[in-house]
């Protein structure tokens, strides 16, 4: 258990016994009470009512309060189940990236666990500051949104946002991006997670990268869906080269432009290191059938170079690895990690 973890927990225990006061005064004041209901005991009694008046308005204000405290969210964008984050950690309020805004609702029940988009409130515990509508969103350390500065290869950045915890009810999530390249203000981003789960081609015939049902969806789509129009201008119109396939010389067919691509066997080699050839695939994506290991819970996940001829396409096994013969075109149950090149300005 961590030192943030560690303060919660005292301040959650703490807390609670705040919350004990007023109960235990209530009860001294209605026993004083009792107790000086005699003519010259009056004076007394006077001093239990206003005690226990003052002890019901603070039980009140406690548990009817309007606001929400808030704590420093959770420290990750992912689509983690925000819910269970709460429950697990005794935290009053759980979040992820997005802050939102802060929610008053007065039909939950006193300590309801309330989702709005993504964040979770324990309903019912008040704010004793008053909320400053001047002050900024408080950023979380580690990771970034697109543009905030110059990144380098490894960052992680949140940019768009797609379903991934597979419940519509509270919306999409922030993607996690890994940064692969740098080139001036342009940076290669590839998913850190793979989002979906879709085969490479409709049909299990002769394609291309550049003719496939796959190409499509990614740039209409997936980018219509997960990125608002200031983002789209921000994802550039990026070559795509139909690099052959190393081990058997297929041809991939041409270069394309595109915004959103898969990468190819040559870009894998020359960008992504090891550990991030393992892929996990989301909640969503297990949701469409996604395949998963039950040995490593990796995920296989497409590449657009041809396998060993133009019916089979090269994939990243589950356990980090190439397979260069590649599966069919119209297999099923792989997964989906886009990528893209961002201008920052």
């Amino acid at each position: 258990m961590g030192f943030t973890e560690v303060a919660y927990q005292i301040s959650q225990l703490c807390d609670g016994v705040i919350r004990v006061v007023p109960f235990v005064s209530a009860a001294l004041a209605i026993y004083g009470v009792i107790k000086s209901k005699s003519k010259e005991n009056t004076q007394d009694r006077g001093k239990w009512v206003v005690l226990l008046v003052a002890s019901v308005v603070v039980l009140i204000s406690i548990y009817w309060g309007e606001n929400y405290v808030e704590v420093p969210s959770v420290v990750d964008c992912h689509y983690e189940d925000a819910r269970q984050i709460l429950l697990d950690s005794n935290l009053r309020y759980a979040g992820e990236l997005k802050s939102g805004e802060k929610v008053k609702n007065q039909d939950p029940k006193q300590g309801e666990i309330v989702d709005r988009g993504t964040e979770v409130f324990l309903y019912g515990y008040k704010n004793t500051e008053p909320e400053d509508a001047s002050k900024e969103t408080e950023e979380i350390p580690g990771i970034e949104t697109v543009p905030q500065k110059q990144y380098e290869v490894g960052d992680i950045l949140c940019f768009g946002s797609f379903e991934q915890d597979n419940k519509a009810e509270n919306g999409t999530e922030p993607i996690e991006w890994v940064v692969l390249a740098v080139e001036n203000e342009n940076i290669l981003l590839l998913s850190r997670y793979a989002l979906d789960s879709k085969c490479f081609h409709n049909r299990f015939e002769s394609v291309y990268w550049e003719n496939s049902s796959i190409r499509k969806w990614l740039n209409e789509e997936f980018l219509e869906s997960a990125f608002d129009h200031e983002e789209q201008a921000q994802i550039m119109h990026a070559t795509v080269e139909a690099d052959p396939n190393p081990r058997f010389d297929t041809s991939s067919g041409f270069n394309t432009k595109d915004k959103v691509f898969l990468l190819s066997i040559s870009e894998v080699m020359a960008y992504l290191p090891e550990n991030l050839m393992f892929c996990i695939a989301t909640r969503y994506a297990i949701g469409n059938n996604a395949y998963v290991n039950d040995e490593t819970g990796g995920s296989w996940w497409l590449l657009r170079t041809m396998g060993e001829s133009s019916r089979y396409v090269v994939s990243v096994n589950s356990d980090g690895t190439i397979d260069y013969d590649g599966g069919k075109v119209s297999s099923e149950r792989g997964t989906i990690r886009p990528a893209m090149w961002v201008h920052l300005n």
